[in-house]
């Protein structure tokens, strides 16, 4: 599945924006809908690092200031080192500096937009959905 690495302050838009991905029969992990009542979610998150076959990261300034989103981050960083089997997106809104960006994300062409802006759901959908589908079908 698709692993969204989101921090907390951002999960109204990133829930907004699951629906995209469903709704092209694109797998989701989502801690919210795969971590069940009564579990453990730092089993259940490694887990879902593990299973995963593509990570977004939803990068906000919240998501830079965040140690969880940087644990989740350096979790999907060492799995890529033992074995680069993972396809990395990432959505940096664009409030966020270029020189706060991770250097692995830096790296990488990345979708810079107003992810505070609900109107440019789609408009992610419609860039990132192609990769995924593409990566998959490989």
């Amino acid at each position: 599945p698709v692993f969204i690495s989101h921090s907390s302050n951002d999960k109204t838009l990133v829930e907004s924006f699951i629906p995209y991905l469903t709704g092209s029969d694109i797998p989701i992990w989502y801690d919210k809908i795969n971590i069940d009542y009564g579990a453990s979610i730092v089993k259940e998150i490694q887990k879902g690092i593990r299973n995963s076959g593509v990570v977004i990261f939803w990068i906000t300034n919240s998501f830079i200031n965040s140690n969880w989103c940087s644990t989740e981050l350096e979790s999907f960083l060492t799995r890529i080192s033992a074995k680069n089997d993972l396809l990395i997106l990432s959505l940096v809104d664009e409030s966020v500096s270029n020189e706060v960006l991770p250097l692995i994300i830096q790296n990488k062409k990345y979708l810079r937009t107003n992810l505070q802006d609900r109107d440019q759901l789609l408009y992610i959908a419609n860039e990132i959905i192609p990769t995924i589908k593409k990566y998959y079908k490989n």
